[in-house]
C-alpha cells in the first residue's frame, strides 16, 4: 500500500476529498500437483517367479502449471504388511506433463514375485523435483485413493508334476 496507507495489512480508507492510494499485488505462482493412480499389471494375472510390470497413471491436477521432468518409482510392500520391501528402478518422466494431462507410466520388471498378498506403491515426483503445490498426494497409498489401491494377489505356481 501506499498514500493514506503503508505496508503490507489490511488498510481503511475514508475518502471525503480527490484521495490518491495504490495497491499493489502479488500473484502466488500456480504450481504442478502429481499425483499417482490406476495401478494395473502385465500380465494381470500373476503368478509367483513369473515377471511383471505394473502401469500407473500419473496426473497433473494443476490448474496452469507444467510439471517439468521428473521420476516415477513403483515400491512393493511384501505381505501389504506396512514396509516397503521390494524398490524398483524409477523411470524417468522427461517430457514432465502440462496441467490437466496425465501419462500411463510401466515400471521396471520384478522379476521374481513371491506368492501372497503384496501392496503396490506408485509414486510421482519420488525424488521431489518439481515444486507442488501439494506435496503430500504423490502416491496410490495417500489419502484420498481407496484403500485396495495396488493390492496384488500373487499365485502359487503349481509344482511341476511327474509323468508316470
Amino acid at each position: 500500500w501506499s498514500g493514506p496507507c503503508s505496508g503490507s495489512g489490511t488498510c481503511n480508507v475514508t475518502v471525503s476529498s480527490n484521495t490518491a492510494v495504490t495497491a499493489t499485488f502479488n500473484l502466488a505462482p500456480i504450481l504442478a500437483d502429481l499425483t499417482a493412480t490406476t495401478l494395473t499389471s502385465n500380465p494381470s494375472q500373476i503368478t509367483e517367479r513369473h515377471p511383471v510390470t505394473f502401469t500407473a497413471r500419473i496426473n497433473n491436477a494443476a490448474g496452469g502449471a507444467n510439471a517439468g521432468a521428473f521420476r516415477v518409482s513403483f515400491q512393493v510392500d511384501v505381505n501389504n504388511n506396512g514396509t516397503v520391501d521390494v524398490t524398483l528402478p524409477a523411470t524417468v518422466v522427461s517430457a514432465g506433463l502440462n496441467a490437466g494431462q496425465f501419462t500411463n507410466v510401466v515400471s521396471a520388471v520384478w522379476a521374481n514375485p513371491p506368492a501372497g498378498t503384496h501392496r503396490i506403491i506408485a509414486c510421482a515426483d519420488s525424488t521431489g523435483t518439481v515444486a507442488e503445490s501439494n506435496e503430500s498426494n504423490n502416491c496410490t497409498n495417500t489419502a484420498g485413493n481407496p484403500p485396495s489401491t495396488g493390492v496384488v494377489t500373487i499365485q502359487s505356481e503349481e509344482p511341476i508334476g511327474t509323468e508316470q
